[in-house]
Order: structure tokens, then C-alpha cells, then sequence
């Protein structure tokens, strides 16, 4: 990987804030390891792995609106209340309740309007042609009311659920559909990639806990270049102070609490 694609690359990393005051830092080459995708539809409408999608390219209604929400008990069921299985190339453990980010909700638009050094490099991403996508029988698929009383609970040991879109860094439209990933990140691993202190002193841990946690908010997008941020001749982004947090997006689990 080139030191522009590793600068683009760490832009899409994701701070969490998860419940209990630990932070977590999921980069993209974690996420994104083909090991860890559990669904996956390809830019010709393929429906390559399925794990919420349905098959009629239907949704559930509890995880496609919101950035960051829960994942129940219902979602991971199949519909003999089995549990469902990964499709995974390495044994990921059964899937778990627990929490969904969508990546693909959360937008990463310039607010600060300075000047940075240029960048490009950036492509516009193939859509899916409408005519290989699916007629759904019911393009809404709500959670069952006697299931609805899971959304009240809380998950305890849970996983986490990624969504993004294949190609991470071309440029889209909202009106297309668009090859993208699902991932799924174990309650061990997720254990594992929470921050010791020192990385800790390495971020702008007050800003998150300030800006993030004390005031609530669930999830945001900072783009670096909003803060000064350079790119160098060769590629690589300069952070215009040490403390700056080199990953854009962040998730705040605490507000679940």
C-alpha cells in the first residue's frame, strides 16, 4: 500500500467509546479483513454472503436507519429461531447481540472552510444497475411486536457489527445502491483492541470524552483536513498537533447505558 492509500486508509479507522469507559480503535485493515466479512453484495447486485439482508434485498427496519443502534437477539434468528451461522472462512463463534455501526450513514463532509494542501487521487464509485437489483414483496421488514422489547435491553459480552462500503474511499451518490461490507468483530477481539493508556495519551482522549461522551452524542465523522491537516509530497498526512486523533470516525456506546 502506497503512503497516500495508507493516509486515505486511516481515515476510515473508528474510535469507540463502549460502555464501562474503555475506548476501542478498529482501524480498516480489521474490519475489513475478508475473515471478518459476513455479508457482502457485490457492484453486480450478487448477493455474495447474507446475514441481514434477506433475499429479497430487504433490510431489517431496526438497522437501516440509524449510524449506531443495537443488533437483538430477533436479527441474528433465523426464522425458526435458529441461530443464524457465519459464512466466514475462519470460525468467528456464534453471532451475538450487540451493536451495529453503519459507516455508510455516516458522511465525512468538510465544515471548517480553510485552505489545505490539494488533494486527489479520489474515483467515483460503479453503482449497482437498477436492473439487477430485486423486486421486494415488502421493501419494510419491522420486528415482530412480541419481539419489540428486545430494543429495551442492553447487551452484555456483545459483538459489533460493521457496515461500509467496499471501495472506501471513491465518492458516491445517494440515489444508487452500492457494493458494500458487513463485518463482525468478536467480543474477544473487540476485548483486545481496547486502548492501553499509553496509546490513550496518544489521541485527544479529552476531546472524546468531553465532546462525545459528556455531551452525548452516539457517532460523528471529523474530516483531519478540517483541522489543519497536511499531505505531504509522498503522501502521508501530517497532523497539524501531536494529540490529534488520526481516525475520522468515532461511536459512542455509552449513550446505550
Amino acid at each position: 500500500m502506497s503512503n497516500t492509500e495508507s493516509s486515505y486508509a486511516s481515515m476510515n479507522d473508528i474510535y469507540i467509546m463502549l460502555q464501562g469507559g474503555d475506548i476501542a480503535y478498529i482501524p480498516l485493515e480489521l474490519y475489513s479483513a475478508p475473515e471478518n466479512v459476513v455479508e457482502s453484495v457485490n457492484n453486480n447486485g450478487t448477493f455474495e454472503k447474507k446475514f441481514f439482508l434477506n433475499d429479497e434485498g430487504v433490510f431489517p427496519a431496526n438497522l437501516s436507519g440509524p449510524a449506531v443502534t443495537k443488533v437483538i437477539e430477533w436479527n441474528i434468528e433465523n426464522e425458526d429461531g435458529s441461530i443464524k451461522e457465519f459464512d466466514s472462512s475462519q470460525d468467528l463463534g456464534a453471532p451475538k447481540p450487540g451493536f451495529f455501526i453503519d459507516l455508510r450513514k455516516l458522511g465525512m463532509a468538510r465544515t471548517n472552510m480553510i485552505k489545505t494542501r490539494d488533494v486527489s487521487g479520489f474515483t467515483t464509485d460503479t453503482a449497482i444497475p437498477n436492473q439487477d437489483l430485486r423486486i421486494p414483496s415488502t421493501p419494510f421488514i419491522g420486528v415482530p411486536e412480541d419481539k419489540l422489547y428486545q430494543l429495551k435491553g442492553n447487551p452484555k459480552n456483545y459483538g459489533l457489527y460493521v457496515g461500509f462500503f467496499e471501495n472506501t474511499e471513491s465518492e458516491r451518490n445517494n440515489f444508487d445502491c452500492f457494493s458494500y461490507r458487513i463485518s463482525y468483530i468478536s467480543p474477544e477481539v473487540l476485548k483486545n483492541s481496547i486502548c492501553t493508556e499509553e496509546e490513550l495519551h496518544k489521541i485527544s482522549i479529552s476531546h472524546l470524552k468531553s465532546y462525545y461522551g459528556d455531551a452525548r452524542v452516539q457517532s460523528g465523522a471529523v474530516n483531519p483536513l478540517d483541522f489543519g491537516m497536511q499531505v505531504s509530497d509522498d503522501g502521508r498526512i501530517i497532523p497539524p498537533f501531536s494529540f490529534m486523533m488520526l481516525a475520522c470516525f468515532i461511536a459512542n456506546l455509552t449513550t446505550f447505558e
